[in-house]
C-alpha cells in the first residue's frame, strides 16, 4: 500500500513539471491579415521601415523565444527589430521609392511559415516645377513632377514670390501624366509668373496609386525666362476710335502691369532685378562684364496674320535701358491697333500674331525668343 502511494505521487510530479514546463512556451501569435507595410519615417523618399502587425501584444521576450527569422522579398537589408503593442517595426536600409509589391515571411516556432503582403505606405515626393510655354495657340502649362506615378489629389497648388507673399494661381484643367501633373494655366497666372517665384505642393496635391499624400515641399520655378513676352489672346474694338491711332503704339508702365483688356499685342518687362540677373550670366559667359541697364536694348517685332495665313502688316519697336521711360524698369508694351498696313480696319474672327523678342548689349545681340510665338488672338469689332 505505501508502495503503490509512491507511484502515484511520483506519476503526479512528473506530470506536474511536463504541465509547468509547457506553461512557459508560449504559443505562436498569428500574424495579422492586412496591416503590414512600407514606410518612409524621415519624409526623404527611402523606405526605412517595414511594420507587421500581429492580432496579439508581442514584445522582445516573444521575438527571441518564438520568432525564428523573418525574410523580405525586396533587397531591403535589416538593421534593428522594435516591437510595440501589436505591431513590430524593422528597420531597414531600403532601396528607394515602392512601387511595386514587396512580401515578407514570418518564421515562427511551432507554426507554418506565412507570406505577408505589405502594402506601399510611402508618400510621393514632389521633384521638380516647370513652366511650358504654350506653342501656336495652347495656353502655358505648369508641369510638377513627382518621384512615382501619380494622380491629382483635393488640393490646390500654392505659388509664392520671391519675397514669400502668396500669387494668385488659377488652372483650367489639371492631368495626371505619368509621374507628373500638368496645370493649365490661366492667362492672368501665365503672365505674373516669375522666374523667382516658388511652387509650394501641399500635402494632398498628388496621391500616388495606393493614395498616399504627397509629401510638402517647396519647389523653385524653372522654364520662365526673365525675357519673357507677355501676350493678350482676346480683345473687342470700335472702329471709331481708331480714326487717329497708328497701326502700331508703344506704353510704359510699371513692371508687371496687367495687360489691358481692350489691348493686342506684346509686353516685356525690360530692366527688372530678374531681366539683369540673368542678362548678367550670359554676359559673364561672353566675358563682357556686369549689365548695365544703360547699354542695354531689345527689339520687339509683331507680324500678323489673317487666320488662313494671309499677310496683314508688321512692325518693330527698339527700346533703350537709356530711355528715361524705362529707368528703374517699365513693362513695354508694344500694341496692334486692328488694322492692316493699308490702315483697313479689322473685322471680329481669329488673327494669327507671330512674336519676336532680341536683346542686345553694346549693339551685340545676347538673346532671342522666337520659338513657340506664334499666337492667336480673338478680336471682336465692336
Amino acid at each position: 500500500m505505501k508502495n503503490h502511494i509512491s507511484r502515484r505521487f511520483s506519476v503526479f510530479c512528473l506530470l506536474f513539471s511536463v504541465f509547468c514546463e509547457a506553461a512557459l512556451i508560449k504559443s505562436p501569435v498569428p500574424p495579422s491579415a492586412e496591416g503590414h507595410f512600407v514606410r518612409d519615417t524621415d519624409g526623404d523618399g527611402v523606405a526605412d521601415q517595414i511594420a507587421i502587425k500581429f492580432l496579439n501584444p508581442i514584445d522582445s521576450a516573444y521575438l527571441k523565444s518564438a520568432v525564428d527569422s523573418i525574410v523580405i522579398s525586396d533587397n531591403f537589408v535589416l538593421a534593428g527589430v522594435t516591437p510595440k503593442k501589436n505591431m513590430l517595426f524593422l528597420e531597414v536600409v531600403g532601396r528607394g521609392n515602392v512601387t511595386s509589391c514587396v512580401f515578407a515571411t514570418l518564421y515562427q516556432k511551432g507554426a507554418t511559415p506565412v507570406k505577408l503582403s505589405l502594402a506601399d505606405s510611402l508618400a510621393p515626393i514632389p521633384v521638380s516645377a516647370n513652366v511650358f510655354a504654350g506653342s501656336g495657340m495652347n495656353a502655358d502649362t505648369l508641369v510638377v513632377s513627382f518621384s512615382e506615378l501619380v494622380e491629382p489629389g483635393n488640393i490646390g497648388l500654392k505659388l509664392l514670390s520671391k519675397d514669400g507673399s502668396e500669387k494668385d494661381v488659377n488652372y483650367k484643367t489639371v492631368v495626371a501624366d505619368s509621374k507628373n501633373l500638368k496645370f493649365v494655366l490661366d492667362r492672368k497666372t501665365s503672365e505674373n509668373l516669375s522666374a523667382s517665384d516658388v511652387v509650394w505642393a501641399s500635402r494632398g496635391v498628388a496621391l500616388d496609386l495606393s493614395h498616399n499624400k504627397n509629401i510638402e515641399k517647396k519647389l523653385t520655378l524653372s522654364g520662365v525666362s526673365p525675357f519673357r513676352v507677355v501676350t493678350n489672346p482676346k480683345a473687342s474694338f470700335n472702329p471709331l476710335e481708331l480714326r487717329a491711332a497708328p497701326i502700331f503704339e508703344s506704353s510704359f508702365t510699371a513692371l508687371g502691369f496687367e495687360f489691358p483688356e481692350n489691348k493686342i499685342g506684346m509686353a516685356v518687362d525690360f530692366g527688372s532685378d530678374e531681366f539683369l540677373k540673368s542678362l548678367d550670366e550670359q554676359l559673364a559667359e561672353r566675358k563682357l562684364g556686369s549689365a548695365s541697364l544703360e547699354n542695354v536694348s531689345i527689339r520687339m517685332d509683331m507680324s500678323v496674320y489673317s487666320h488662313s495665313g494671309e499677310y496683314l502688316t508688321s512692325s518693330h519697336l527698339n527700346v533703350k535701358g537709356s530711355d528715361a521711360k524705362v529707368a528703374g524698369g517699365a513693362r513695354v508694351f508694344f500694341f496692334w491697333n486692328f488694322m492692316d498696313g493699308h490702315r483697313r480696319v479689322a473685322g471680329s474672327g481669329v488673327y494669327l500674331v507671330r512674336t519676336t523678342l532680341q536683346v542686345f548689349y553694346q549693339g551685340k545681340l545676347i538673346s532671342k525668343d522666337n520659338l513657340g510665338t506664334l499666337h492667336a488672338f480673338g478680336v471682336v469689332r465692336k
